[in-house]
């Protein structure tokens, strides 16, 4: 009577996660649609969709969505390269967003202003990486990622190099070619920009490893394995 008393408690503490779990996953994909609505209705839908923050948004949204409509008996999860590159994405937006923040007191003012556009911000480079992460951690599976996926989840911004690429060349009269300043050739020539480019990289590589990290931690942790933890299969590719 004890034991399934336990097994019972445990069930119900079980339940009440999930639904967290679920409703934070609701939430971050709603904040995400949210933030790139507002940001395409402030400064233009072809302008908004320039940036690799929104883009990263838009995947993270995604991600969620596919999460919340999730049926444990007969859907899979998202697959690890995707999960991946949904918290990678994002995460590095976030970090590099606030960082600079920290070191530009000018712009930390701008995207403090009380505005729709200081929302959009706050929402896609604070409120939407945490609970990706967040979503990633309490309704996904540990264990899913293999080293071999952090070399998968950096087709993202490389992707993204492309697009700003092909983006700049066919609009070679436009007033602002490139959405983000570090990235203009026009300014600083092809040498500094590849160093930038570079940097980026390096940053978005090292967070690709501390996901990974995490995710063997938390496999470590947790003491189970893949296929015991959810009810039906992963899609771990």
């Amino acid at each position: 009577m004890k034991k399934r008393l336990g097994r019972m408690r445990s069930a119900f503490r079980y339940a009440r996660c999930s639904t967290l779990a679920v409703t934070i996953a609701a939430l971050t994909s709603a904040g995400a649609v949210v933030g790139v609505v507002t940001a395409a209705i402030e400064g233009g839908a072809g302008h908004a969709l320039g940036y690799f923050t929104v883009q990263s948004n838009l995947l993270a949204a995604y991600f969620c969505a596919l999460l919340v409509r999730r049926n444990p008996e007969t859907r899979p999860l998202p697959s690890a390269s995707l999960t991946g590159a949904a918290v990678l994405s994002v995460s590095v937006a976030g970090i590099v967003f606030h960082l600079h923040a920290l070191g530009d007191t000018s712009f930390a003012n701008k995207a403090g202003v009380a505005s729709w556009r200081a929302l959009s911000s706050q929402l896609m480079h604070t409120w939407v990486p945490l609970g990706v992460v967040a979503t990633w951690l309490l309704l996904t599976p540990p264990g899913r990622f293999s080293f071999r996926h952090t070399g998968k989840w950096m087709l993202a911004p490389f992707a993204y190099l492309g697009f700003v690429v092909v983006r700049a060349a066919l609009t070679v009269d436009a007033p602002v070619r490139y959405p983000y300043a570090v990235l203009d050739v026009d300014r600083f020539g092809y040498r500094v920009v590849a160093g930038h480019v570079l940097l980026f990289a390096l940053v978005f590589y090292a967070t690709a490893l501390a996901v990974y990290a995490i995710d063997t931690w938390r496999r470590e942790f947790s003491g189970r394995k893949v296929g015991g933890w959810a009810e039906a299969p992963t899609a771990a590719r």
